[in-house]
């Protein structure tokens, strides 16, 4: 059998999952809205980056569609998008 890379992806998934609990006893002194926030702003920051590395003319083109647009489009995007945010 050959490992492919969903494979390995599988493996690591299970050993970050096995391991999940060693670093979490040591965050006893702060309260699960603090641990919440963090753990959402720093996924949100590796995600930027890695779109901005690994996906730089994806997120060109996606930015260069979004000036062209015309401004009833662009608000109609902006507004579904803060709604969807909320709901």
């Amino acid at each position: 059998m050959q490992l492919t890379r969903y494979h390995l992806a599988a493996l690591a998934a299970f050993l970050i999952w096995g391991f999940f609990p060693i670093p979490l006893r040591m965050l006893t002194s702060y309260s699960s809205g603090q641990i919440l926030f963090f753990r959402v702003l720093i996924s949100l920051l590796i995600l930027l980056v890695i779109n901005l590395l690994f996906r730089f003319s994806a997120v060109r083109a996606a930015w260069r569609k979004w000036r062209t647009a015309p401004v009833n489009e662009r608000r109609g995007v902006a507004g579904s998008t803060l709604l969807g945010a909320f709901c």
